[in-house]
């Protein structure tokens, strides 16, 4: 706040600023009622679809590790979300301890770990769909090939692709949350809200921040991300598409085969 401006001037702009900050609050508020339904719903229905793959035919393929670990990610995922939402609506709007949107020390490295783990999930659930697109292409086009025999049957090939994934992911991420966040101390200068009694505030708040101080490793990790964004819907779309056109030629050898066998009659 530009200490030119008149005394009315500069309480009128906070005035502004805290009123703003009260909409966005309880738009949050609202957001964490609809996102709490929506997890505990996501939850159940990747419990349920869990339960249909451990069935006996199903464990039998290379296909049900991946399948599974789709579903932990998302139970994983969907947990850590929900649990988060549940403890910003438990907790009273008012406090006498921290301002709106700051935590203690020990909470907010809580909240980046928990970041750090849902990002993880995310990247884990999308690469291993994708892995999973890739059997699929390759036992359609290759049902004779070695590949698609390994993936027929249990085997070590899905285990160690998803430790693969699981792995790189994990590096990834980590240097990704390593210098692209920070945790910053709140200033005296900040405006404060959702306080009842500011002088009662006495421990020192903290909130998760973007780190600035590294420009050219952001510079390689924003690129990165950008790669990985274009390319993900790319594989995403290229195997629903070979997966479509297998379909349509295995329909039509089906049809080929039935109008040979009738003739034939």
């Amino acid at each position: 706040m530009s200490s030119n401006l008149s005394l009315s001037e500069q309480l009128s702009q906070l005035g502004a600023y805290l009123d703003v900050l009260s909409t966005l609050m309880y738009y949050d508020s609202l957001s964490q009622k609809v996102n709490t339904v929506v997890c505990t719903l996501g939850i159940l229905l990747n419990l349920f679809h869990f339960s249909v793959l451990c069935r006996k035919e199903l464990r039998s393929t290379a296909l049900f590790t991946l399948l599974a670990v789709l579903c932990i990610c998302d139970v994983f995922l969907l947990s850590l979300t929900l649990r988060e939402q549940l403890q910003k609506i438990l907790k009273p709007k008012t406090s006498d301890e921290f301002c709106y949107g700051y935590d203690s020390l020990v909470q907010t490295m809580t909240s980046l770990l928990s970041n750090y783990l849902k990002t993880c999930a995310v990247c884990i659930g999308s690469a291993v769909l994708i892995a999973m697109g890739f059997v699929q292409v390759i036992c359609s086009y290759f049902p004779q090939g070695s590949w698609t025999a390994s993936f027929s049957k249990t085997s070590t090939s899905a285990v160690d692709c998803t430790l693969t994934i699981t792995l790189s992911t994990a590096v990834y991420q980590f240097i990704h949350f390593l210098f692209n966040n920070s945790i910053a101390l709140k200033s005296a200068e900040t405006a404060c809200e959702g306080v009842a009694n500011l002088s009662a505030i006495t421990e020192n708040q903290y909130i998760i921040e973007s780190n600035l101080e590294y420009p050219r490793v952001l510079f390689v990790i924003k690129s990165l991300d950008t790669v990985f964004a274009m390319i993900e819907p790319t594989l995403h779309i290229g195997s629903i598409l070979f997966l479509i056109k297998s379909w349509k030629v295995n329909n039509g050898r089906v049809s080929s085969n039935i109008i040979k066998s009738d003739n034939r009659k």
